[in-house]
């Protein structure tokens, strides 16, 4: 029950923002034909009655219009969400349930109402619907002593005004006394309603307000909906009838007047409303023009279409689910329970001081996935019931993090898989224990930069024939040199290039580090690996120009940042697959990286250096020149 009156809510809130813009399209469209304005309700209807649409860029609903959701305190989570690790600060998350409140507490007032609210709401559902029947069968009872004076054509001297009675074989009921002339309006007035089924429409429109009887917009939507019911009904009749009879209609109008909307679901009458309205429309009616009608109907159309459709869903934070997140709970725990294969109930402890040391050190690179893996897990590392990584024998460059119902995936090493399987296997982290080796070269390396004079060299130079390349080597190198911390190497990839009248926008990611050498040891001063886009205007004699830099954000921005500027430089035309080719690519830069260390390596040998290494902090050698993969 509370899920379907929270469902009913919501749907109610998102249907009073387009009722809104329904009323304000309708005072827009006041000289167009009344029934296009009447047409403009669907859109009002579609929103109250149907709980799902079609999601499109072209909405015009606000995204998260509304988000109504229950709070139960026996089942509610604490979830700080980290900012990027790029900012530099990290944030934590907590995810045990929040404790049960003490009996002494009290009733918790929102759960209270939360439990009353849809009790009430069927209530007065069941009022309104009880009401409704009620008048229909007391009117009923009324039409026992009418008599037939044509085909569904009836005639009562009890009745005050004319109106349709029936659902299926609707009939016309006339009060006694009218004119021969005043009938043919009543009559084809009343006809028109029984060929636009309003005598249906009606009574869905009412069954919808009794669903959503608590919100007021809905119920002036009801009444502004019968209104332009009516007027483009008056209007259908001067067209049919010819604008001669305005006069007279409108006599008879005023003579019928009830004055007062029915607002029960009872059968149409012909006097009812806004009479005076209804007159004035009459009177000041006249055949509108081609031009004001198609322009109408398009208006209607394309903002009918927008309230429609639903906003693209907004991808969820995730950020929580960073592994960072999970090293800092690994700090505070002593062990942490692991499962060794699927199915299995067999699990061990493992110290959570090495697996947070393993996670700190490790190199992790977010994958973008549509669904979790469909193969099970060979290792699944427990913070708690909801907290856990889980890893992959037959992908072990695949890891995923899984918080309650969220999940992220990860790319690791073959060498940090390893790593975390060793520490599972024997209870400790093998590169926690230094070998001599290891000492050595951390000694070494330590020393060459105490006592070792630093090699000056300058940045690195494109070589190459491709003039686009050139452009971009120049342009990034020229963004990332930093020559008063040494030298600059970059790698660029290119995705493509296009040109538009005398633009030129070029995609690419760029690889670039900073060095310092001393001796044969490369200090690494800082680097990037960051997608952009470039544009160039061409001059009259044939050269570029840069005009435009855009880099890709960080965070929560990288993606969106990057579809953004996978446009044409002139048009702005989005791209299309572009960024997704982009963002692919940054998930698994092998290539790039392969190129930045070629290129490292083609820049120190044509600067006469014939040996250099690079190490990781912990010793290990990450980058050694006469590695035969760099040598040209």
């Amino acid at each position: 029950m509370e899920e379907l009156f929270l469902d009913v809510l919501t749907m109610s809130f998102t249907a009073s923002y387009v009722i809104l813009v329904v009323i304000l399209v309708r005072l827009l469209l006041k000289k167009a034909p009344k029934s296009i304005s009447y047409a403009l309700w669907i859109v009002a209807a579609f929103r109250l009655a149907i709980p799902f649409s079609f999601e499109s860029s072209f909405s015009l609903i606000p995204r998260n219009t509304v988000s109504i959701t229950t709070i139960r305190q026996d089942n509610t989570y604490q979830r700080i969400p980290q900012t990027t690790i790029e900012s530099g600060t990290v944030g934590t998350i907590d995810i045990n349930p929040l404790p049960a409140p003490a009996a002494e507490a009290g009733i918790d007032p929102i759960g209270g109402l939360i439990e009353i609210l849809p009790y009430i709401w069927i209530i007065g559902m069941a009022a309104l619907l009880v009401y409704s029947i009620s008048s229909v069968l007391m009117l009923k009872r009324r039409l026992k002593d009418a008599r037939l004076i044509g085909e569904n054509l009836f005639e009562a001297g009890n009745l005050k005004m004319p109106f349709v009675f029936g659902l299926i074989k609707p009939e016309i009921y006339l009060p006694a006394g009218l004119s021969k002339e005043e009938q043919n309006y009543i009559i084809l007035h009343e006809k028109i309603h029984i060929r636009r089924k309003d005598h249906i429409i009606k009574i869905l429109a009412f069954t919808v307000l009794a669903v959503h009887w608590f919100n007021p917009l809905v119920w002036v939507a009801f009444i502004l909906m019968s209104a332009d019911m009516e007027l483009s009904c008056d209007e259908r009749v001067l067209r049919e009838m010819g604008v001669n009879i305005k006069k007279p209609y409108a006599s008879t109008l005023l003579f019928l007047a009830s004055g007062r909307y029915n607002l029960n679901g009872s059968p149409l009458a012909f006097g009812e409303g806004n009479v005076k309205g209804r007159i004035k429309n009459v009177l000041n009616y006249k055949k509108q023009r081609s031009w004001v009608i198609i322009s109408a109907i398009v208006i209607v159309a394309v903002v009918g279409t927008g309230l429609v459709l639903n906003p693209p869903a907004s991808e969820p934070d995730l950020s929580f689910l960073n592994i960072r997140n999970l090293s800092l709970l690994a700090h505070q725990r002593d062990e942490l329970l692991v499962s060794r294969a699927p199915g299995k109930t067999e699990t061990v402890n493992v110290s959570a001081r090495a697996i947070a040391e393993c996670l700190d050190s490790a190199q992790w690179t977010v994958i973008k996935m549509d669904s979790p893996p469909e193969y099970s897990p060979s290792l699944v590392i427990e913070w708690n019931e909801a907290v856990m990584l889980m890893l992959y024998e037959s992908d072990p460059h695949l890891a995923m993090v899984r918080v309650n119902d969220q999940w992220r995936c990860y790319r690791i090493s073959q060498k940090d898989y390893t790593r975390l399987l060793t520490i599972i296997e024997t209870g400790s982290d093998p590169q926690s224990e230094v070998s001599e080796l290891k000492l050595k070269q951390k000694h070494d390396f330590s020393e060459a930069l105490q006592r070792g004079e630093e090699i000056k060299l300058p940045d690195f130079r494109y070589d190459g024939d491709d003039p686009i390349e050139k452009l971009v080597y120049a342009t990034e190198m020229e963004k990332n040199s930093m020559p008063d911390r040494g030298f600059t190497v970059i790698a660029s990839k290119i995705f493509g290039s296009y040109e538009e009248k005398d633009m030129l926008k070029v995609f690419v990611t760029t690889c670039s580090s900073t060095f310092r050498l001393y001796g044969s040891v490369l200090e690494l001063e800082g680097g990037s690996v960051v997608p952009s886009a470039i544009t160039y205007k061409k001059g009259g004699n044939g050269s570029y120009q840069l005009e435009k830099y855009e880099q890709a954000q960080d965070g929560a921005y990288f993606v969106p940042s990057i579809k953004e500027f996978c446009r044409m430089p002139v048009s702005g035309r989005n791209i299309r697959g572009l960024a997704d080719k982009i963002i692919n690519h940054y998930t698994d830069r092998e290539d790039l990286h392969n190129l930045f260390y070629n290129n490292l390596s083609k820049h120190l040998r044509a600067n006469g250096i014939n040996e250099a290494v690079l190490y990781y902090p912990d010793g290990e050698i990450e980058f050694l020149l006469s590695d035969p993969r760099y040598s040209d």
